[in-house]
């Protein structure tokens, strides 16, 4: 099994997409549940206008939940098999809910913000979540619904799906032990997102091929950082910090280019686990990943969406050039050919 211990940044969706498109077998180990993922794609296209470049496909994603209830020693599987005709590479940006009060009238409710990108500043590129679009479950819902007598329906799996960190103390913590056979394992996934910073790693991954990935194209790299400055901040404009900050925005790309991708390798050493590097740019994912068909990397990359599908495409590329430029002047002062420890 291969493990891939890919940080913030390291391309764990566009992967899974990748393995979703060949039909392989993935798993993703949160602290309280597992889920094994396999897609099958039926058609990959596009929109017949050509103004309407966004790569669609007809996909079946099967998805199983392993998991063990407080007190039990069996690990229990629920699954959900679902089709649907979506964009490959688009999400969602944020979330919202339409509500109603007799003095404001009807009135849109943030619940999770739009984050704001260099690129494209203030102009939305990606469809945003509606929260009454489904059911939501309140605590007594799950208190009522997560018992296993109730294993069997689409509560039980809806409401188990966002038990991650067990928010309703029903589930022991899973291990390694109970990863079910499967092609690609993404470990720690509650924890991936920060250098998995306070996971204890088990020697048990010393069986598996542990691969860890690298950027070598800098400039790429820097830029999409810059780009995201507003995920991370979102009080943060790039082009005021660059003008009235720069040592702060070096260090904001000292961290989030270098640091914490020398975190990953550390913690492996430390727990003396080998692994190999993946280059992320130049690496072949097809036999990296045991994969037939290739997915354009950029599908999944948030400045190329912008470019191609911002309506002020002129603001769009003249910001992808002035950020393009501060990440060559940040890297002028690196010494660096990619961001390996």
């Amino acid at each position: 099994m291969l493990v891939y211990w890919g940080g913030n940044y390291g391309a764990k969706k566009y992967i899974m997409k990748l393995l979703q498109y060949n039909n392989k077998t993935y798993c993703n180990v949160y602290d309280y549940i597992i889920t094994r993922e396999t897609g099958q794609c039926h058609w990959l296209g596009r929109h017949v206008k050509k103004k309407k470049q966004e790569l669609m496909w007809d996909l079946t994603l099967e998805v199983d939940i392993f998991h063990r209830h407080i007190g039990s020693d069996k690990l229990h599987c629920v699954s959900k098999i679902a089709r649907d005709v979506n964009y490959v590479g688009l999400g969602f940006d944020g979330e919202v809910d339409i509500k109603y009060d007799k003095d404001k009238g009807i009135y849109i409710k943030v619940i999770d913000r739009v984050p704001i990108h260099a690129i494209g500043g203030k102009e939305l590129f990606r469809p945003l979540n509606y929260k009454g679009k489904s059911v939501q479950y309140d605590k007594g819902d799950r208190q009522k619904y997560l018992d296993l007598k109730y294993k069997d329906t689409l509560m039980y799996w809806s409401i188990l799906r966002k038990q991650q960190k067990n928010k309703d103390k029903k589930l022991e913590k899973v291990t390694l032990d109970d990863v079910p056979e499967c092609s690609i394992l993404f470990p720690h996934q509650s924890q991936s997102n920060f250098a998995f910073d306070g996971v204890d790693i088990s020697e048990k991954y010393k069986e598996h091929v542990n691969v860890v990935p690298y950027k070598s194209d800098l400039v790429e790299c820097c830029r999409n950082q810059l780009d995201l400055i507003g995920e991370e901040d979102v009080t943060q404009d790039v082009y005021a910090l660059y003008k009235n900050d720069k040592q702060r925005l070096w260090s904001y790309l000292d961290r989030n280019v270098f640091e914490e991708n020398y975190k990953i390798a550390k913690k492996l050493h430390q727990a003396n686990i080998k692994f190999e590097y993946f280059d992320l740019d130049k690496g072949d994912f097809t036999k990296r990943f045991q994969v037939k068909k290739m997915l354009s990397r950029l599908i999944t990359h948030p400045s190329i969406i912008q470019l191609k599908t911002l309506k002020d495409k002129k603001t769009a590329r003249e910001n992808y050039k002035t950020i393009t430029n501060i990440a060559k002047e940040y890297l002028s002062t690196k010494n660096k050919k990619d961001n390996r420890l």
